[in-house]
């Protein structure tokens, strides 16, 4: 840990059985969650799982929509019109306008349809926008989002995407009305991941590791929000091994 300058570490495991031990012996934490508090670093803890979430996300996906009977292979500009959302995918500059309806529900899970590697950290002592207008790029200035286009030929290049579960999470809050932390609700109860969210908020009862930069000092409020697909989930990792058993 020193080499690496981390303070806490937090691991848990699935057995020969694929299953997980239920008692806290099966699972480690190690070091501080809050070193200039210090608070250790428990089971219990709750760490930013980062693009883990994406995993998270693509297979909620691929059970919402099949329990709609709607085809991964469907255009996400059709699903946005049917919902009625104010968003809709455009061609960028030098790409044929086409395209944009070409880009499908697998394409936005497979990172094979739109751009934006990176999505960037914001800000905990700002309020977290609707992702909708993080893909309409209304906080493009301050905030560093532009506005979501498709760049490429959908389906044929592989290019590591946050843009595309930015665009899933504006998709299904406008088709279910809800926010995405109601609408996975279940289905993160459903995997054994109580203690999991996307609320970027401390929830009451809950423990969270504060993050620290390189130089060991540490992040402004303690960490960085997210969109929630993209990179937003905080969680324990039990939780994170009771998501491997589900799949």
């Amino acid at each position: 840990m020193d080499a690496h300058h981390t303070s806490g570490v937090s691991i848990s495991c699935l057995s020969e059985a694929d299953s997980v031990a239920a008692s806290l012996s099966a699972d480690l934490g190690v070091g501080f969650a809050d070193f200039d508090a210090a608070m250790a670093m428990t089971p219990e803890t709750m760490v930013e799982v980062a693009s883990l979430s994406k995993t998270v996300a693509a297979a909620f996906a691929l059970e919402y929509f099949a329990a709609k009977k709607i085809p991964m292979t469907t255009s996400v500009n059709q699903l946005l019109a049917e919902a009625r959302a104010e968003f809709r995918l455009q061609a960028g500059a030098g790409v044929p306008e086409a395209w944009a309806d070409e880009v499908t529900l697998a394409h936005l899970v497979n990172h094979t349809g739109l751009g934006m590697h990176y999505v960037p950290g914001i800000s905990r002592s700002s309020a977290m926008p609707p992702a909708e207008e993080l893909v309409m790029g209304q906080h493009e200035s301050e905030l560093g989002y532009p506005e979501i286009k498709v760049l490429k030929r959908p389906g044929v290049e592989f290019g590591y995407s946050g843009g595309g579960f930015l665009v899933l999470q504006t998709l299904l809050e406008a088709m279910e009305q809800r926010d995405i932390e109601d609408i996975m609700r279940p289905f993160l109860d459903s995997c054994g991941m109580r203690d999991f969210t996307f609320r970027q908020e401390d929830l009451p009862g809950f423990q969270y590791a504060q993050g620290y930069f390189d130089d060991g000092s540490k992040v402004p409020d303690g960490r960085l929000m997210f969109p929630a697909l993209a990179a937003g989930g905080l969680g324990t990792t039990r939780a994170l091994a009771n998501f491997w058993r589900h799949l």
